[in-house]
């Protein structure tokens, strides 16, 4: 039984299509030679938050993020995850722990997380997702999210931690690529990402 469970989980892994439940992170991970990108913009203060990443090997992925502002230009920062366990459908969480914003430049710190991912089956077109995680840093504390999927296209998502709630509508017209609205407080947010094979 062991041995069945470790196969699917490699199984799992070379398929996974990953992406934070908004901008929280949960166990789910990009494969081996996934590359995507992704940016987003805000009505407030002409912010664009943009991401470049990659899944290396079957568990770890490492990604670029590029903060601006107004009155900043692009900052550079790198996030990076190991993701022990895919999460396996109404039987076993995802388990993932990371560092975001290693060199410390991104409003929001530096932060080490670990993040639980559930997968559970429902009427819905895929399984609901449900992370729970906690972190360190200047956001320390517990957070929460969930990606409830409607059909192929549509997805709503909300996530929370001890500083803002988002939530978020997606749209997938086609594999790979999604466009995205998030609200948050007083903010809208746009996004755009596609992510590919190599």
């Amino acid at each position: 039984m062991r041995f069945t469970l470790i196969a699917i989980v490699i199984v799992a892994a070379q398929f996974a299509q990953a992406d934070r439940t908004i901008f929280l992170p949960n166990a789910r991970k990009y494969g081996a030679k996934q590359l995507y990108t992704e940016l987003n913009w805000s009505n407030v203060n002409r912010k664009s938050i943009g991401y470049v990443g990659i899944g290396l090997g079957q568990s770890f992925e490492g990604e670029l993020q590029l903060d601006r502002t107004r009155t900043k230009d692009w900052l550079g920062s790198f996030n990076f995850a190991f993701n022990y366990l895919e999460p396996l459908k109404d039987i076993l969480p995802g388990i993932a722990v990371g560092i975001r914003d290693v060199f410390n430049q991104h409003p929001d710190g530096r932060s080490l997380y670990v993040a639980l991912t559930f997968a559970n089956s429902t009427d819905s077109y895929a399984p609901v997702e449900v992370t729970l995680g906690a972190m360190t840093g200047p956001s320390s504390g517990g957070f929460v999210g969930i990606m409830i999927p409607f059909s192929e296209v549509l997805t709503v998502s909300a996530e929370a931690d001890r500083r803002r709630i988002t939530t978020g509508f997606a749209l997938t017209p086609m594999r790979g690529l999604k466009a995205r609205i998030m609200l948050r407080q007083n903010e809208t947010l746009w996004g755009a990402s596609y992510s590919v094979r190599f």
